[in-house]
């Protein structure tokens, strides 16, 4: 399957985010001078968001401590 060039940047963007890369090294290795252009290559899944979402959410702690 073709896959356009500049798609390769957005899952590479993507990829390096999900993985933990700090934004501003990214930026650098994209070769960005401002964070936001970096920024619009990331495309955050849901799946991630809502692992975030549980890790860090209030509620869930005290759902879970209540056990």
């Amino acid at each position: 399957k073709w896959v356009p060039p500049h798609a390769l940047r957005h899952m590479f963007a993507t990829y390096a985010d999900e993985s933990g890369i700090q934004i501003s090294h990214l930026q650098a290795l994209m070769g960005h001078e401002r964070s936001d252009t970096t920024r619009h290559y990331v495309h955050r899944s849901e799946v991630l968001l809502q692992n975030e979402h549980d890790e860090h959410s209030p509620l869930r702690r005290l759902m879970v401590s209540k056990k």
